[in-house]
């Protein structure tokens, strides 16, 4: 062989490698830090021809390149809390990119068809995408963060759509969009770079629906921008304290410090002061010094909303331990709340007594246990129910919907975004919350002890963020905030009476793609391999 055709082979070899590769920038560079949220409407088209014209690589191995480039770089502050835990996720999540490069390979693989039949294609890829996106948000305990559709929670009118198909519908369509532009390109290339008179459908049919989106959603902001009836006062109050001071002995009198003087400025103007998530050293129950501070605050019938730690004696020294909140009054608990979806090695460990070597994956020295439901407390004069979400549970569209169904009109997430702070995953956290509003049409306020303290309206429209003066969010302080609720009788959204059905059948459809992919795929022979089958017959 000789150099030029060597170098010809090592290009044809290395060039769908480098493909899997650009898809996985793409899609990184459309979530924060960076947050061009656009180029996800054409991320996916190097890893679709990569995946359609490679037999070596095989499109399982690029469709998994693609995703190690993708959350290596989207989730890589995780790394701050968990190394081992950030290696083990990028590699699991990478493995729903891999069954999609599998499976589409298989849709794709074919002589240029009629219009209807690349309909089917597209219908089938969005379909497979989402519903891959559905099994790794519940399968495993679940890991529901930075979903396709998430890169546009800045895209007020095209989010719109989550009302009805939750996040999946709104990924659905994105992966629609790059099918339809990478069957145009693919038709381009067939034709040795003449476009053809016939009209494209396929994008024709992809534009008519993102317009279709796009009116909806015009009616819908427009719909909800009414003033609504009644509105709840919120005090969230900030304190910023770095993880590494939580537990501090010589940093505890700072916290009580930063957690009285902030609070009893803040609740002299408000229905409900909130504290983020295990705002107070220890255990509210058990530690005098938290417990007298609460009843300070709240001795004149303020209602304050604590985040802390609670445990319950379940027989002689044995306990069970849950992150909780604690709505308070009087030094009273009026109602609590138990955390119901836990980190995966950030707050248990799964087989911790027969694999004591998973330890090594998690930072925490034990292991709580989970809540049972969502949580109602009724809030001022008018009683507004509202329902907290502890930690990244807004992250998981089922707990904020059995919530607003339960009868909350106002979701409280309250985090601790300090673990992996300074980084963009508090940012990537809010995006998160935005999607929540959307489909159940409710607000949030988010109680950050640093990072994201905001509200968020029914439409997803971040509405104010706790800044300084030189617009930082990581700085002490609170947020007064006059939120509009919608009233108790109020319409549920498709997605809220479905229970996420949308999402269901998209998963339904995907592993019946994945099952046809693996019966039926007919794997095209190289010349070499039909020569070498020639000669061993």
């Amino acid at each position: 062989m000789n150099i030029k055709s060597f170098s010809s082979s090592s290009f044809k070899y290395w060039l769908p490698w480098l493909a899997a590769v650009f898809s996985g920038l793409l899609l990184s560079a459309a979530f924060p830090p960076l947050g061009v949220a656009d180029v996800v409407w054409v991320a996916l088209i190097p890893l679709m021809l990569a995946c359609q014209h490679s037999r070596r690589p095989s499109p399982l191995a690029l469709g998994f390149v693609t995703g190690v480039v993708f959350w290596s770089f989207s989730i890589y502050w995780i790394a701050h809390v968990t190394v081992a835990g950030y290696v083990a996720l990028v590699l699991y999540c990478s493995l729903y990119f891999a069954a999609f490069g599998y499976a589409f390979a298989w849709l794709s693989r074919k002589k240029e068809g009629v219009w209807w039949s690349n309909l089917a294609v597209m219908t089938a890829s969005a379909l497979l995408w989402s519903g891959l996106e559905w099994l790794r948000a519940n399968l495993l305990t679940g890991y529901s963060w930075n979903q396709l559709s998430i890169s546009q929670y800045q895209n007020i009118v095209m989010i719109q759509s989550a009302e009805w198909g939750g996040v999946y519908a709104l990924s659905g369509l994105i992966v629609l969009f790059n099918t339809a532009a990478f069957l145009t390109i693919s038709r381009y290339v067939v034709r040795g770079g003449k476009w053809g008179r016939r009209l494209h459908f396929e994008m024709l049919m992809a534009i008519i629906l993102i317009a279709l989106a796009f009116a909806f959603g015009v009616e819908r902001v427009r719909e909800y921008s009414q003033p609504s009836q009644r509105e709840i006062s919120l005090a969230l109050v900030q304190p910023n304290i770095e993880q590494c001071w939580k537990w501090d002995d010589a940093y505890v009198d700072n916290i009580y410090v930063k957690l009285r003087s902030l609070t009893r400025t803040a609740s002299l103007h408000a229905d409900l002061t909130v504290w983020p998530e295990t705002a107070i050293p220890g255990f509210l129950r058990d530690e005098g010094r938290s417990s007298q501070l609460v009843y300070e605050l709240t001795r004149n019938g303020e209602n304050l909303l604590v985040g802390g730690m609670d445990f319950y004696n379940i027989k002689p020294n044995v306990f069970n331990y849950y992150n909780s909140s604690f709505l308070m009054r009087k030094g009273m608990i009026l109602a609590k709340y138990d955390k119901q979806h836990l980190v995966l090695f950030g707050e248990y460990v799964p087989f911790e007594k027969l694999l004591p070597f998973l330890d090594a994956f998690t930072p925490i020295d034990g292991t709580f246990q989970p809540g049972e439901d969502a949580v109602i407390m009724n809030i001022g004069d008018g009683n507004i129910p509202v329902s907290p979400l502890i930690c990244f549970e807004d992250a998981f569209s089922p707990l904020a919907t059995k919530a607003v169904r339960k009868g909350a009109r106002l979701l409280i997430n309250q985090t601790n975004d300090s673990w992996f702070d300074p980084s963009c995953g508090s940012r990537q956290h809010l995006s998160q919350s935005v999607f929540r509003c959307v489909e159940n049409r409710v607000p949030m306020a988010r109680c950050a002890n640093t990072g994201m303290t905001c509200w968020i309206d029914e439409t997803g429209r971040v509405r104010e963020i706790l800044k300084d003066q030189n617009n930082n969010v990581r700085c002490p302080g609170f947020l007064l905030a006059n939120i509009p609720v919608p009233p108790d009788n109020m319409e549920m959204t498709q997605h809220s009476t479905s229970h996420g059905l949308f999402g269901k059948i998209c998963a339904t459809a995907t592993i019946l793609i994945l099952i046809s992919a693996r019966l039926f795929q007919t794997r095209r022979k190289s010349p070499r391999e039909q020569i070498h089958r020639g000669q061993m017959k």
